[in-house]
C-alpha cells in the first residue's frame, strides 16, 4: 500500500510539472514566434509544392528540424532557424 501511495504521489507531482510547463508554453509569446518562424521556413522550403502554403504543422514535425542539414552537413535547420531568430530578436 505504501509503495502504491508513493507511486501515486510521484505521478501526480510529475503531471503537475507537465501541466505547469504546458501553461508556460501556451502563454509564451517567444514560443509562438519560434513556431511562426518554423512554419515560415517550412513553407519556403516546400515552395511550389502543395505543402508550401501550410497554415500549421504537427508538433512531431519539429523533430525533423534536427534531421535536415545544410550543404556543409554540420548546420541543421534548427540551428538556422535559431540563428535567424536571434538576429531579429536577441531575446528569443
Amino acid at each position: 500500500f505504501m509503495l502504491l501511495c508513493l507511486f501515486h504521489f510521484q505521478v501526480k507531482k510529475e503531471l503537475l510539472q507537465l501541466q505547469y510547463g504546458c501553461d508556460e508554453l501556451k502563454g509564451s509569446r517567444k514560443f509562438v514566434k519560434i513556431l511562426e518562424a518554423v512554419l515560415a521556413v517550412g513553407n519556403y522550403l516546400n515552395g511550389d509544392t502543395s505543402k508550401g502554403d501550410a497554415k500549421g504543422f504537427k508538433l512531431d514535425s519539429l523533430l525533423k528540424l534536427v534531421e535536415v542539414k545544410g550543404s556543409n552537413k554540420q548546420m541543421s535547420l534548427l540551428h538556422f532557424v535559431v540563428a535567424e531568430l536571434l538576429k531579429v530578436d536577441g531575446q528569443v
